[in-house]
């Protein structure tokens, strides 16, 4: 996943992992979420998420919730 915020680029298929959390439920479980840990060649850190409709990572689609990912930038 890519994402731009305040003009620089957190790419996780060209950043270092660094740790990984994983709440213990399945992808198909609405609570479930995963978080990654990133650092870039910069030095800049950053949390990639995903989750189900019902976690943190939850979007409202109208008359239903949806699971989603974001990056958050650390630096």
């Amino acid at each position: 996943m890519k994402k731009v915020i305040g003009g620089k680029l957190f790419d996780t298929e060209k950043a270092t992992l660094i740790a990984e959390f994983w709440n213990g439920l399945y992808s198909s479980d609405a609570y479930s979420i995963i978080e990654e840990l990133y650092v870039t060649d910069k030095g800049n850190y950053f949390i990639y998420g995903k989750g189900g409709p019902l976690s943190k990572y939850g979007v409202n689609c109208g008359n239903s919730m949806g699971g989603s990912s974001d990056i958050f930038s650390l630096s």
